[in-house]
């Protein structure tokens, strides 16, 4: 049987998982797959942390741990109450021991050949991180590419411009592989900052650092229509994602942040209803201003935002119309 030493593993895939048994073994076993086929297994471990499930989660995960000993290097961890996504996911960083981590939602599934090409790259390159390409999967295995791009993969430079261009992308977790070093230190330093979307700050502070992969060629499967366990409030949690941003606010100044910050607002403007009138749009454009005091510095730039795009929607829908 294989001997596995947890300091040397090159990377972990990180799983918060809570109720989702069927969901959550499932992806276990196409991991195991993966990594099996593709000789992983000395190089990735897997690391799960149960957040007090309330169905079979945890004896499953017990069953495969032991089923699988000596062929997969899996870690499971079982909260005694549910501490919520996002202590769930410090947990899991803090036991992670990996140089690299891989987060992956307990419902989203890895393509086959996505982590041989993290593998290939983390191996033959120095990336501090690697964003994939996803297509959303409805109920009805419709699926949706929310990033069309014209490349399989392209290699960005670390700083302010790649921040800016794709740290956005890191609302999404799954398939996001980021270097460990002082990740969950410098996250944990700021805890009026701690929020649900720590996985952007994660990604931006690594393209801070580091140079990096877009690989939006390869496509993870990410799952929209199962319940989730946490909820929106009334600025679709924008006043968190700014969270994420102020860490950035000694080393690159007001200024960028604030651009970083309504560069997420315009390629996520449908955390913004805009359907109810431009009265409607002022209310949220205050309650984002109220429940975000640090985002004093864009109150009015973020309010042009939201103007030019409540008057290009008008404009859209008066086009379409004739």
């Amino acid at each position: 049987m294989a001997r596995y030493d947890l300091m040397n593993l090159k990377a972990q895939i990180l799983i918060p998982t809570y109720n989702r048994e069927p969901y959550l073994k499932e992806n276990l076993l196409i991991l195991k797959d993966h990594l099996t086929k593709d000789a992983l297994t000395n190089d990735f471990g897997i690391l799960v942390s149960d957040n007090a499930s309330e169905d079979g989660t945890w004896s499953m995960l017990k069953e495969l741990q032991q089923k699988w000993s000596g062929e997969i290097q899996m870690q499971i961890l079982r909260n005694e109450t549910n501490v919520g996504l996002e202590q769930n996911s410090v947990n899991l960083l803090k036991t992670a021991t990996s140089e690299f981590i891989i987060w992956l939602g307990d419902d989203d599934f890895f393509t086959e050949g996505y982590l041989k090409f993290v593998h290939d790259k983390l191996k033959n390159g120095n990336p501090g991180w690697i964003i994939p390409g996803i297509l959303g999967t409805d109920k009805d295995g419709k699926k949706v590419d929310p990033r069309p791009a014209g490349f399989h993969d392209k290699e960005f430079e670390a700083g302010f411009n790649t921040m800016w261009e794709l740290s956005h992308l890191g609302h999404q977790l799954s398939g996001l592989v980021l270097k460990r070093d002082h990740l969950l230190e410098t996250y944990l330093s700021k805890p009026g900052w701690r929020n649900p979307y720590l996985f952007l700050h994660f990604l931006a502070a690594c393209q801070y650092k580091y140079p990096g992969i877009y690989v939006p060629g390869i496509k993870n499967l990410i799952t929209i229509h199962n319940v989730r366990y946490w909820s929106y409030n009334e600025i679709n949690l924008l006043d968190d994602v700014f969270k994420c941003y102020y860490y950035f606010i000694g080393s690159l100044g007001q200024s960028k942040v604030n651009s970083l910050i309504l560069r997420f607002v315009v390629m996520h403007s449908y955390r913004v209803d805009f359907t109810k009138g431009f009265g409607n749009v002022l209310k949220q454009w205050r309650s984002i201003v109220h429940k975000a005091p640090e985002a004093k510095h864009i109150k009015f730039p973020l309010l042009m935002l939201l103007t030019k795009e409540h008057i290009a929607r008008i404009v859209k829908g008066s086009k379409q119309v004739n």
